[in-house]
C-alpha cells in the first residue's frame, strides 16, 4: 500500500493498522466488538505517532456509532438530586424545608433507598426550576 501524498509522513504503523482493520464507519455490534478490541490493545501500550493517528480516527467511527445505536441512560433520580443540592450550596435539611418534602424522605432518595413519588418530584422539580421528568426513570 502506497503512502497518500498529503504532505506530512504518515508512520508504516499506521497503514498496517488500517491494513489490520480498515477505518470505515462501524457496521453493527460484531464490527463495533472488533473495533473495541483493537482500541483496548492500542491503549494498553505506549503508541507511536501513527498509532496514535489510527487510535484517534478508530474512537471517532466508534464514537459515532455508539451514539447512533447505544441509549445513553439518564442517571438516576437521586443522583439527579445529590448533584442539585451540591450546586446550590444548601444542605439536605434545608431543601427538605424549602421544597416541602420531608428530611428523611430527602435523605433516602439522594441515597437511592427509595424511588421519587410523582409528588416528590413535581415539589423538587418546583423548587430547582425543572420538570418532574429530571427525577423519573423513562
Amino acid at each position: 500500500m502506497s503512502e497518500p501524498k498529503t504532505g506530512a509522513a504518515v508512520p508504516d504503523t499506521y497503514f498496517q493498522l488500517v491494513h489490520r482493520f480498515p477505518p470505515v464507519p462501524i457496521r453493527g455490534e460484531e464490527h463495533c466488538a472488533l473495533a473495541a478490541e483493537i482500541l483496548n490493545e492500542l491503549t494498553a501500550r505506549d503508541l507511536d505517532e501513527g498509532e496514535e493517528a489510527y487510535l484517534d480516527v478508530l474512537t471517532d467511527l466508534v464514537e459515532t456509532w455508539e451514539a447512533e445505536h447505544l441509549p445513553e441512560a439518564d442517571p438516576p433520580g437521586g443522583e439527579v438530586l445529590k448533584e442539585l443540592i451540591s450546586q446550590s450550596g444548601l444542605t439536605q435539611e434545608e431543601l427538605a424545608d424549602r421544597a416541602g418534602v420531608p428530611r428523611d424522605v430527602v435523605s433516602a432518595l439522594v441515597a437511592g433507598e427509595r424511588p421519587f413519588t410523582h409528588d416528590q418530584a413535581r415539589k423538587l422539580g418546583a423548587y430547582f426550576k425543572l420538570e418532574p421528568a429530571a427525577f423519573l426513570p423513562l
